[in-house]
């Protein structure tokens, strides 16, 4: 029982663990999209590409 509490303990970490280097690597992404939007803020349609780009990144870090 103790090795099946362990196994499934492991796999439950390791699931955890992927999710939270998904979502890293998302908000690394944007940051780079932000980083750039910011070089040029006098023009609003780089501003809002932007979001949208940062909205679609997080939400393929959170949905796989």
């Amino acid at each position: 029982m103790s090795k099946d509490l362990d196994w499934l303990l492991n796999r439950r970490t390791l699931e955890a663990r992927q999710r939270c280097e998904k979502l890293l690597l998302g908000i690394e992404g944007c940051r780079e999209i932000a980083g750039k939007a910011i070089a040029t803020p006098a023009q609003p349609e780089h501003l809002q590409r932007a979001l949208y780009e940062i909205s679609d990144v997080l939400g393929r870090a959170l949905t796989s």
